[in-house]
């Protein structure tokens, strides 16, 4: 689905390599832009990365298996004039050694606004970088043990974020004015990629 971002919002693009692969995944939050002075995309791409690597937060390199490598932010934003881009870069390989769950699994996180019905709700497929197979049942439900304190984590992420000028915002395919993420729920079973196989 195309994401249209209108003028005065962005997008941040979380970007996380698995050793062995050749691109990294691409977790992506709109935003809006609050700040009076002409943001920059650089500094929305730092304030950004800074929320989400505090010590409570997701992407704490301490957290995050060894085979992962946080690469930090990209950013596009909507200008008068156009989009421009820019980024704040790292290079954060994790410090855990885990017995990790396949990288076709991903952490569904649910996105909601004030918004009702479907236009008020997003979701992100997060890549397994913190999930040990022994936190994973059967049936594909994450432990409770794990899912609260990813839970935490995510609500101190989006909490520093729209405590920044760049909040998180729910972009729209059809252009319409975005809606501020509230709360982001991360559900208790793992999502699978989809494959055809041959």
């Amino acid at each position: 689905m195309t994401i249209t971002i209108p003028e005065g919002y962005g997008i941040a693009r979380h970007l996380i390599q698995q050793n062995g692969k050749a691109a990294p995944y691409v977790v992506t939050m709109g935003f809006s832009q609050t700040t009076g002075a002409s943001p920059t995309p650089e500094l929305a791409a730092q304030e950004i990365f800074e929320a989400w690597t505090t010590d409570e937060g997701p992407l704490l390199q301490s957290i995050f298996g060894s085979v992962w490598t946080y690469q930090g932010v990209d950013v596009t934003m909507m200008g008068d004039t156009g989009p421009i881009g820019g980024s704040w870069a790292a290079s954060w390989q994790g410090a855990t050694t885990i017995q990790g769950v396949p990288p076709n699994c991903c952490v569904l996180v649910q996105k909601r606004t004030a918004r009702g019905g479907r236009k008020g709700r997003g979701r992100n497929f997060w890549p397994v970088i913190w999930v040990p197979e022994a936190d994973v049942t059967a049936l594909g439900e994450l432990g409770d043990v794990m899912r609260g304190d990813l839970q935490n984590r995510f609500n101190v992420a989006l909490t520093l974020q729209n405590q920044t000028n760049f909040p998180a915002a729910l972009l729209h395919s059809d252009g319409t004015t975005p809606n501020q993420v509230n709360s982001l729920t991360v559900s208790g079973l793992l999502a699978t990629q989809r494959r055809r196989l041959r």
